[in-house]
This record gives C-alpha cells, sequence and structure tokens, in this order.
C-alpha cells in the first residue's frame, strides 16, 4: 500500500470512478479544466493497494503574499475533499504533513463525512449557508416554491423571454454579460479562458449545462452549473441590468430546476450565501434547505485561519477600487486575485 499522485486518466482511476461515490472535481476532466485556467497546481493524491486506487484525495497548490501560502481541497469551488475509502486517509495526512510543513495549513471544504476529517485532528468552522432543493416532478416543485417567484417566471413568459443552451460562439456575449456583472459589484473576474475551458472540458463532456435567456435573440442572463451524477450544483449567474424588470433570473430558476427534475437528477444545489444579503433571501424563496457549509482545517506552520470579512471596511473600499479600475487591470488582477484567493 503507497500513496501515488494521479496525473493522466487511465484504467485504475475509471475503475476507482465507478467503485466509489465520488464529486466532479474528481474527475480528470476538472483536474484539466482547472489547470488550463489557473497557475495553480493540482495534486490528486490517491492511496493504492494492490495496484488499485482505493482513495482519492485532491488538493491545490495555493501561493500568496497576502493570503498566506496554504493547501486546498478543492480551490474555485465550495466543496472539497476525499472519495474513496477512508481507512487510509492517514497516510495521505502524513504525506502532506512531511511535504508541506512551511504552509499554513489545509483547508478542506464541505463535502465528505466530518468523522473522518475530525479523527485526524481537523478543526471545523462554519464559514457561510448552503441552499439545497431536493427534486420532486416539476408541477410538485412549482406548486412548492414562493409564490412572488411563481409570479416573476411568469412574468418573463408572458413577456417574450426564452431560455435555451449557450453555444460555444456566444462565449464573447456571455464574458461581457459576466464582467459587467463582476465589475457592478467589485468583484475580481474569472479570466475569459475560465469559460473557454468550462465548455471544453465540461460542457462538452457532459459535465456541466450554461443556460442563457434571450429577448428577441439577444442573451440577457445566465446560469452555469455543473451536472454530475444525481446533482445540479449551479455557480455562476449573471444579467444585463437593463433587462432585470422581464425577470430573466427567476425564469432561468425554473428552467434549470424543471430540466433537472425531468433528467432524473435527484438534488438541485443552489450554492452558497451569508446571511442577511439578497443572495440568501433569493435562494430560500425556491423552498430550499438551508444547511451550513463548514470549512475543515489541519493547521500546519499557522494555527489560525486567514479568511476575508465582507464586513471589514476595508474589504468595502477594495470593491470600490474595483469598480473603477480600467478593464485590462482588473482582468489582470482579477486571474491573480483569484488564484490567491482560491475562489
Amino acid at each position: 500500500m503507497k500513496v501515488i499522485e494521479l496525473t493522466e486518466y487511465d484504467e485504475k482511476w475509471d475503475k476507482f470512478l465507478n467503485k466509489y461515490p465520488h464529486l466532479v472535481f474528481h474527475r480528470p476532466e476538472w483536474k484539466k479544466f482547472i489547470e488550463s485556467t489557473f497557475k495553480t497546481e493540482l495534486k490528486y493524491l490517491a492511496v493504492e493497494d494492490n495496484n488499485e486506487i482505493e482513495l482519492l484525495f485532491p488538493i491545490g497548490i495555493v501561493h500568496s503574499r497576502n493570503f498566506g501560502n496554504r493547501l486546498v481541497s478543492i480551490p474555485f469551488l465550495e466543496y472539497g475533499g476525499f472519495a474513496g475509502n477512508p481507512k487510509n486517509l492517514n497516510l495521505i495526512i502524513n504525506l502532506i504533513k512531511e511535504a508541506y510543513p512551511k504552509y499554513d495549513f489545509l483547508q478542506v471544504r464541505e463535502g465528505v463525512p466530518e468523522k473522518y476529517l475530525l479523527e485526524n485532528n481537523f478543526q471545523k468552522f462554519e464559514e457561510a449557508k448552503r441552499f439545497t432543493l431536493e427534486l420532486q416532478k416539476p408541477e410538485v416543485l412549482w406548486e412548492k416554491i414562493d409564490k412572488q417567484k411563481r409570479k416573476a417566471v411568469r412574468k418573463a413568459q408572458e413577456m417574450k423571454v426564452t431560455v435555451s443552451n449557450i453555444g460555444h460562439k456566444e462565449i464573447p456575449k456571455l464574458y461581457e454579460l459576466y464582467y459587467n456583472n463582476m465589475k457592478k459589484f467589485g468583484s475580481p473576474p474569472y479570466p475569459k479562458e475560465y469559460f473557454v475551458n468550462y465548455f471544453t472540458y465540461m460542457v462538452d463532456k457532459q459535465l456541466a449545462k450554461p443556460l442563457g435567456a434571450y429577448l428577441d435573440g439577444k442573451l440577457i442572463a445566465a446560469l452555469l452549473g455543473f451536472t454530475y451524477k444525481n446533482k445540479v450544483h449551479i455557480t455562476i449567474s449573471a444579467s444585463d441590468e437593463q433587462f432585470l424588470e422581464y425577470r430573466p433570473n427567476d425564469l432561468l430558476h425554473w428552467e434549470f430546476i424543471k430540466w433537472a427534475a425531468e433528467n432524473n437528477f435527484k438534488v438541485f444545489d443552489f450554492g452558497i450565501a451569508r446571511e442577511n444579503t439578497g443572495h440568501f433571501r433569493f435562494k430560500q424563496l425556491w423552498n430550499t434547505e438551508v444547511k451550513p457549509l463548514n470549512n475543515y482545517y489541519l493547521f500546519l506552520n499557522k494555527k489560525e485561519r486567514s479568511i476575508i470579512n465582507p464586513d471589514d471596511p476595508q474589504y468595502e473600499r477594495k470593491k470600490k477600487l474595483f469598480q473603477k479600475l480600467p478593464k485590462f487591470i482588473s482582468l489582470r488582477l482579477g486571474k491573480k486575485l483569484r488564484e490567491e484567493l482560491a475562489i
């Protein structure tokens, strides 16, 4: 029994994925998607026994002068952790301690039974809330969502907003829509390559779905998600503020939910939000179950987390600064900040 690093998809990796429950980021397509987009190095550490993979634990190596050097499972997603038989998890944990003693900590994001992490000296912190919807027949779901949402969906339909998949050729329009939203909120944007690679490695492999809302053929809103196993997980929402009165976001969410239910998915994951925010209220109105988003820390060279507090006045000043930056600067800084924050 030994710890190895998986670098290329092979029969052993494929056999492991067919044997054990796992999430989309345990797949080789995710590894290619992220490594083709960012400079962040991913290590897919695995326990091999009798020439078979029994445990897979992907981690990202994150470097930052501002936020510290650390290990994250998994960067650029709110979920993380291992898949497979946890009985030999300590083999990988011990290797990490030996190989990365000067890094601040290993952060494992929500996604695996916490029992095995806590047994290996991880500390648990609730850092946000997440929202999930157990899928049923569309007509049953429709009756359970808030009447405000049903009214908004009907309004969008009456105003001739249509919904369909976004194609490769629309990536420039999609990115413009997304970038304008990020600028409005003062958030660092993903690079355009993120969307190109999202289509190449995820959408084309039927591991993701990009839905667009259109008015007279114009893309006015978009909702992107990952579609794997029994779960749909939406991650990016963007809209043209000139058309918000047409309620394209509500229609997009409903059409995505309906599609998921009709295609035998079991869970619709709305992602995360902080309490007392508009996003929190929006996600609640879809009859979702609100759950804690826990992250787990194994402290290595540091004994505390490095986290961003959105309520800090300094954070608000940085958001306003980002809103004013020229596009070419915000794109360059945005990618670097995303890499340093691992979000």
